[in-house]
């Protein structure tokens, strides 16, 4: 774990997943009722700890974690961290609550898309029901000297929500806005991906003209919304050729790698890195079976 940036009072905490670096980030945000948005999945949970200890915040003073989805990147560590801060609780996209009180389900299809990254993960655990919270749309959390506001933006998952820093006008994508890394952008489009309920949500977004950006993959940003809506746009006019000429994930793959200067910026920084290579072999065959009932 390290501190990787700090923003106006949020901490980026580079998790550090299977010892990769820059790939799965965790926000703390050090207000008056401290709130942690991602916690990364299992595996990481002590990196979360460690970070509370360096900045100086006292476990009691952790209100809220908040998850943009539960996806085990993103959530899996929930259960565990909960554990360890009495005066939290759990806000997630109301779809998202059962599974995070009982996540076996979560853990058996996870298991089954991601293989031996799913055990990398570990399955998270489970949480009592009186501290798991479904929020809903333009919900308002205070966290006395801000405001915390979930939006639903359904795209990426059905289940997925972007929180909105709302005096420093900063949001936090989850995978929505996809990955993010030295300027470079590329989507993540995992099955079931929803490319139209992802256009709509880019529209809720790009209206709240967002000074900064948290990509969970990986760090601050400035607003890049314009960028990676036009992105998915175009990757989805890419996979509807490819299917017309009878191709499928690996043409989709090479037709990316050809024409996209991102995607092969992003796939040589991070040539290292399992997760994000997993990320991309999934996201790809979401995007083509998106896609696939316009096509034929």
């Amino acid at each position: 774990m390290k501190i990787h940036d700090v923003m106006d009072n949020v901490y980026c905490i580079d998790t550090m997943v299977n010892g990769e670096k820059e790939v799965v980030a965790s926000f703390i945000l050090d207000f008056e009722k401290v709130a942690i948005v991602e916690t990364g999945p299992r595996c990481v949970a002590k990196s979360i700890l460690d970070a509370l200890n360096e900045i100086g915040i006292k476990r009691e003073k952790v209100r809220y974690i908040a998850l943009t989805h539960i996806h085990l990147d993103h959530g899996g560590g929930a259960g565990t961290l909960i554990k360890e801060l009495p005066n939290a609780v759990i806000l997630v996209h109301p779809r998202g609550v059962k599974h995070i009180i009982d996540p076996a389900k979560l853990w058996t299809a996870s298991q089954s898309v991601l293989g031996d990254l799913a055990e990398i993960y570990q399955p998270p655990e489970p949480v009592p029901a009186s501290r798991v919270f479904g929020v809903d749309d333009m919900q308002k959390i205070s966290l006395g000297n801000d405001d915390l506001v979930a939006i639903h933006t359904p795209g990426h998952a059905s289940h997925h929500i972007v929180f909105h820093l709302r005096n420093l006008n900063m949001l936090f994508t989850g995978d929505h806005a996809g990955i993010y890394r030295n300027g470079w952008i590329a989507p993540t489009t995992p099955p079931p991906f929803y490319f139209e309920e992802t256009l709509k949500s880019f529209e809720k977004l790009k209206s709240l003209k967002p000074r900064n950006l948290g990509f969970t993959h990986f760090g601050f940003a400035d607003n890049e919304l314009e960028r990676a809506e036009k992105k998915i746009i175009e990757w989805a006019k890419i996979a509807e050729d490819v299917i017309r000429n009878g191709g499928g994930v690996e043409d989709l793959h090479a037709k990316l790698y050809e024409i996209d200067k991102d995607f092969v910026n992003i796939l040589k920084y991070y040539k290292h890195s399992k997760i994000i290579q997993e990320a991309f072999r999934v996201g790809l065959a979401g995007l083509i079976e998106a896609v696939r009932p316009k096509v034929i």
